[in-house]
């Protein structure tokens, strides 16, 4: 079975932490797999539902 936390959430909605790069890995190592927001904006990368919120890397994005 493969389990999909939205933004990085496992236990419930959390505005604070959605999308946070950290907050991200944090499910990925708990065994998640993870659907996250992604901007492109001025040659970078962000995550952020609404707005370019956290800058991160392609490599970052690959990441498996």
């Amino acid at each position: 079975m493969i389990y999909i936390s939205h933004r990085g959430n496992i236990n419930g909605p959390n505005k604070k932490l959605e999308n946070n790069p950290n907050y991200i890995t944090d499910a990925i190592n708990k065994g998640f797999d993870v659907e996250i927001d992604v901007n492109y904006k001025n040659s970078n990368f962000y995550l952020g539902h609404d707005k370019a919120q956290y800058l991160v890397s392609k490599k970052f994005l690959l990441n498996k």
